[in-house]
This record gives structure tokens, sequence and C-alpha cells, in this order.
């Protein structure tokens, strides 16, 4: 009978303390989930909201509501005034005669550059003649004889003209140049060029000497007076 008291108070204390326990852990469990816990409480229009982290404090913000802007209306357009017109006037033919403009009255010439004056044209200088262009010393041949003469009557003459630089009789030896020139509708020389030439001193003496070139019988074609442009050798040797 003794024993089953003990048994019975034994296990009344094994139980009064399982529950004291578990109370206990209930209790502590609540209040670390209340303390994790983030109330959220309710902002209204105006309310400043202040906010700490890590020490830092930051102004309160205020949040404002904004207003949509809205869109000018576009102006109306007024619609233009109309006028109906119910009858037409027929236009009545005019008694006056027309009068012709002459165009001629009307345009200034002088203005477009067109005035009484007519300007030839200027006809490119050829490569080849009926008639080569000659002096007195070829007078009386024809074609190609009267060609060669006269090419080497200007050969001739350039040598006769030319007058050697001091820095080709200081270096020697044998310089030349190639010569192109035009003689015009008169028989004069104009537009003397230097194609090629072994030192520049020579191509300048050769000029200077075409330039001596007497005036000749101008070129012609089919008996009309033409320009031509004419390519000479000059060669000098120094020794």
């Amino acid at each position: 009978m003794k024993n089953s008291i003990e048994n019975k108070s034994r296990i009344l204390n094994f139980t009064n303390r399982l529950l004291i326990g578990f109370v206990i852990a209930l209790f502590v469990v609540f209040t670390a989930f209340e303390y994790t816990i983030v109330k959220s409480i309710p902002v209204s229009e105006g309310d400043e909201i202040c906010a700490i982290k890590d020490d830092d404090f930051l102004p309160p913000i205020t949040i404002r509501k904004v207003e949509e802007v809205k869109k000018p209306k576009p102006p109306k357009q007024k619609s233009p005034d109309l006028t109906i017109v119910k009858d037409i006037e027929k236009l009545k033919p005019s008694d006056k005669p027309i009068e012709k403009v002459n165009a001629a009255t009307v345009i200034d010439k002088n203005y477009f550059g067109m005035g009484e004056e007519i300007i030839d044209e200027v006809e490119p200088p050829r490569s080849s003649v009926e008639i080569f262009p000659h002096t007195e010393n070829c007078a009386g041949l024809n074609g190609e004889a009267l060609k060669a003469c006269s090419l080497q009557d200007i050969v001739n003459h350039i040598k006769r003209e030319i007058e050697i630089p001091e820095i080709l009789k200081e270096i020697g030896g044998r310089h030349g140049a190639n010569m192109t020139f035009v003689i015009n509708n008169e028989g004069k020389v104009e537009q003397i060029k230097v194609d090629r030439q072994t030192h520049r001193s020579m191509g300048e003496a050769a000029k200077k000497a075409i330039e001596k070139l007497p005036q000749m019988t101008p070129p012609s074609q089919h008996g009309q007076a033409v320009s031509l442009i004419v390519t000479v050798p000059v060669v000098v040797s120094i020794q």
C-alpha cells in the first residue's frame, strides 16, 4: 500500500515538472517570435517616415501626392469664310487687237553678253595641215618637202639664237629639250611649252630662242589660215 502511494507521487511530480517545462518553453518561443515580428503601421499623406540603419541618421522622407499635368487643349481653328457666288459674269471680248511682242525689244542682249558684235569661235590648233608654215627659205615647195624644209629651217634658227647657260658649260656633254609651240593663223609663235629636258636651264634657253623666230607664212587648210601645233627637238653638244 505504501509503495503504491509513493509511485503515484513520483508520477505526479514528473508530470508537474513536464508541464512547467513545457509552459516555460512556450513562453520563451512566444517572446522570441514577438520580438522578430515587424509591425506595419499604415502611412497617410503628409506623415513623416524616419528610418535608422547602422546608426546613420537620414533626413525624414515626406510622401507627397503628385498631381497629374493636364495637356493644354489645342486652339480651335476658325473655318475660312466662304462666299457662294450664284451668277458668274462672262468676260466680254475686247475690241482692241492683241499686240505682238518682239523678243528683241524685250531681252537686253548686253545683259547676257549678246551685243551686236559677233565674236568668231576660236578653232583649236591642228596637228596637221595641207600647207605647212614656212619662211622665204622654203617658198615654192609643197607637201612633205615643204614640211621638212620648214622644220629644218626652224631648228637652224633656234640653234643660231640659243644662248647656252653657264651651268651647262660647266657640266659639259650633250643636252637637249623637246619643245612644243603653236604657230597661229597670222604666222606668229605662241604657247611655248617644254615637254622634256635634260636640265632645267636647257628648256629655258630653248624657249627664249623660239620666242625669236620670225613671222612666217601661216599654215592653211582648204585655203583658210589656221593654227598648227609644232614639236621640235633642240640638242646642243658642249665640249
